[in-house]
């Protein structure tokens, strides 16, 4: 055959014939069984252990041709075959680059042509990558709505009769006539601690209800004065995957149908498991980044920006530092002033709780200290008893008033007042209150520090004060003081018109 020449018997006697041998020497001519192959793919052995050059075939990326003689030929660039077979075009997404070569992958954003010698950078690829890659973003962050991420409070008020919830960022909750639960944490009111139902009235404004007592019953509005500037809202989580979304579209059906266009996108470039693993988990660390910075972001209030800027105007002037308790902690009253006329906007008509909770503590919560101690203390001259329900700028209108009359109208910004929520540490509650011992407290210290000229209870219309425990307990140590020094000036009675004392 074509593909070479074996020395066998009939070889070896066609030889000995050739050169004229004859009889019995002819056959007695054997061959040496030994074959010369045209290419070395042709030799091997037969089923009898016979050298050959029948049993060989060309390897992979090369073909046989036949002739005279036959032999292996490399298959061109663009082309391949497998063992023993013909050269065919490489088909579409493999190359191959030298003769004789097989077809492999093209790399990963690269494509090729049937029968092509390299690859090409495939925009088609990356398209459908880049829509799979927003798509899975897209549910990772409509799955976070779902999970029922919090969003911070701006302002929890009454309006048109009914609790309103103002958000810092829009809450998602669809604009559905449905109820959903939710929980207002970290606002510092007792009231707001237990679940409510809310309903979607703006896109960042929710109207509070009370959740019903028994199966069946309709919703009643909340019409209580719960009032508070701090928190999170926390919402139900089952509910969120239908109740939260966007455009209308449910968190949960927006998220399951964007991962499906994720998946569709896959399938129709597939890409290595590995790669798809490794991206999905770098969107979802992508989605769950930009949750922590919209997070991060919504927290930076109004009010929680001024809490910033009125501690770095109060930084320009004094250093906050622990002081003794008692008579030394007290506020000069220009500093109440301004401490309300910074905050105007929020307190409003708001009473001492509200500015407790979302100024005062929010204002001494990097240093836990008390107000008096962060701003600068003064020495008590005035023990201020009040109702912590009564409204706080008539609270500020009365002390001014009373810094007027038993100062001077020049000099009234420098009158010193023991006030309890701006002395006392509000971090230390129990220690301020002597630890059961009401002789230890921090009331009784400034009171009968020796320094204190006398008592100013600030009364509301109703003279709230002379129905709080607290507040009679001031009452008796201010009339017991009266009788023992001569120079204690006894109990002012205070309002935003005047001390009626002094017949204002």
């Amino acid at each position: 055959a074509g593909r070479g020449e074996c020395d066998d018997d009939v070889s070896a006697r066609a030889r000995a014939l050739a050169n004229g041998t004859s009889g019995r020497r002819l056959l007695a001519a054997l061959g040496t069984g030994s074959c010369e192959c045209r290419h070395a793919a042709f030799g091997g052995l037969d089923e009898l252990g016979r050298t050959t050059c029948e049993v060989g075939q060309c390897k992979a990326g090369w073909q046989e041709v036949l002739g005279s003689p036959t032999i292996c030929e490399a298959c061109l660039e663009g082309s391949t075959s497998k063992a023993n077979g013909t050269c065919e075009p490489c088909p579409g997404g493999q190359y191959s680059d030298q003769r004789g070569g097989l077809c492999v992958d093209c790399p990963l954003g690269r494509n090729a042509l049937p029968g092509s010698r390299d690859c090409y950078f495939d925009a088609v690829f990356f398209a459908w990558m880049a829509f799979a890659a927003l798509a899975s973003f897209g549910s990772f962050l409509l799955l976070g709505l779902a999970l029922g991420l919090p969003v911070p409070i701006e302002d929890v008020h009454i309006e048109d009769g009914q609790v309103h919830v103002k958000t810092s960022s829009r809450h998602f909750l669809l604009l559905w006539p449905a109820f959903v639960t939710i929980h207002l944490r970290g606002t510092g009111h007792p009231g707001l601690n237990t679940p409510f139902l809310a309903l979607a009235v703006q896109d960042r404004s929710l109207a509070l209800y009370a959740t019903a007592r028994e199966p069946g019953a309709k919703p009643e509005p909340v019409t209580v004065a719960l009032e508070s500037s701090v928190g999170y809202v926390h919402f139900g989580r089952p509910r969120c995957w239908w109740h939260r979304g966007i455009l209308g579209v449910p968190s949960g059906m927006a998220a399951a149908l964007l991962l499906t266009c994720a998946a569709f996108a896959v399938l129709a470039k597939p890409v290595p498991p590995s790669f798809a693993a490794a991206a999905t988990f770098a969107v979802a660390l992508l989605a769950a980044a930009t949750w922590a910075f919209h997070l991060r972001r919504t927290a930076k209030t109004r009010l929680s920006q001024d809490w910033q800027h009125y501690r770095a105007r109060v930084l320009q002037r004094h250093r906050p530092q622990a002081c003794k308790r008692g008579s030394g902690r007290a506020v000069k009253c220009h500093i109440v002033r301004d401490l309300h006329d910074f905050f105007r906007s929020y307190i409003k008509d708001r009473d001492m709780y509200y500015v407790c909770e979302n100024i005062i503590k929010p204002l001494t919560a990097p240093y836990k200290l008390s107000f008096a101690e962060m701003v600068g203390p003064s020495n008590v001259r005035w023990f201020v008893s009040h109702y912590w329900g009564h409204c706080f700028r008539h609270f500020v209108e009365s002390l001014q008033k009373h810094a007027e009359t038993v100062g001077s109208r020049t000099d009234w910004h420098e009158q010193a007042y023991w006030i309890c929520t701006l002395s006392n540490n509000q971090w230390e509650i129990e220690r301020e209150l002597g630890g059961g011992r009401w002789e230890k407290s921090s009331f009784f210290l400034a009171l009968r520090s020796g320094l204190c000229c006398g008592t100013a209870m600030v009364l509301d219309e109703r003279a709230q004060p002379l129905r709080r425990a607290w507040c009679l307990f001031e009452v008796l140590q201010t009339l017991l003081l009266t009788q023992e020094s001569g120079g204690f000036q006894g109990l002012q009675l205070c309002t935003p018109g005047g001390v009626l004392n002094e017949g204002q």
